[in-house]
């Protein structure tokens, strides 16, 4: 029940005064659905490492990170940056390997930044793993929005506006 009730509540928080049906705009009017008005729910993916974790979603990050990941993991560059949010990560690829190593943006940098090491082949898995979570948290909060939205329709273009998979 909190489950439900905690999903609830954060899905109508990111809805207030969207102009969307049921939740009125700052003038009170309620239009169509305007992509723009729905802020994607704020998230992304940490890398964890048996019980620890190695890197975090930073600030401004959410679910649409998994891109950066794939396309990293498609290009190989021997230096690049994967968006994870402020401030993105460092990676580099050397072989069947893969380097991260966490940024800071403001002085002074601290003395110890996360930096890790792991194999191509296990991040890749990783994120064909993250690609169906993601597939089936987007089916969970479907039917939570479909409790604050009656138009089925509707609730699906909201729930993938959340999400960030309305392309």
């Amino acid at each position: 029940m909190l489950k439900r009730n905690l999903g609830l509540h954060i899905i109508r928080e990111d809805l207030e005064e969207s102009g969307i049906p049921g939740f009125p705009n700052e003038d009170g009017k309620e239009d169509q659905l305007d992509g723009d008005t729905i802020c994607m729910l704020n998230g992304g993916y940490a890398v964890i490492g048996g019980d620890d974790v190695l890197l975090e979603p930073e600030c401004c990050c959410d679910f649409t990170n998994l891109y950066y990941w794939k396309k990293a993991l498609h290009d190989r560059p021997s230096k690049g940056l994967v968006w994870i949010g402020h401030p993105e990560a460092e990676v580099c690829f050397q072989g069947d390997f893969l380097t991260v190593r966490e940024r800071w943006e403001y002085p002074p940098e601290p003395d110890c930044l996360v930096e890790f090491e792991v194999s191509v082949n296990e991040m890749s898995a990783a994120v064909e793993r993250v690609e169906r979570l993601l597939s089936q948290f987007e089916d969970l909060a479907l039917i939570r929005v479909k409790e604050l939205i009656s138009d089925p329709a509707l609730a699906l273009k909201v729930t993938r506006c959340l999400i960030g998979t309305y392309n």
